[in-house]
């Protein structure tokens, strides 16, 4: 039915964060990794909280200096390290 919700609609937002942030989580390592953030003209910032690896959780800021996007670790409870490589 054309007015019935998609499944691959609920997951589309977190797809497209996760490749804007170049997201990636390392489980072996024990890393959460952003390779080359970057955020689109209209946005200047964006909180993201509870992002979980394992026992994990943390809560990231990331705000657009420029060209280039400045990532600030706003709480951690875990041991997971946060990783940015630009």
């Amino acid at each position: 039915m054309a007015c019935s919700p998609q499944a691959w609609s609920a997951a589309a937002v977190p797809g497209l964060l996760a490749a804007t942030l170049g997201l990636d989580f390392d489980h072996h390592d024990g890393a959460i990794r952003f390779r080359d953030p970057w955020l689109p003209d209209f946005l200047e910032e964006l909180i993201i909280r509870n992002l979980r690896l394992g026992e994990t959780r943390v809560d990231l800021g990331f705000h657009r200096v420029a060209q280039d996007v400045a990532v600030r670790l706003l709480a951690r409870d875990g041991t997971a390290n946060v990783i940015v490589l630009k």
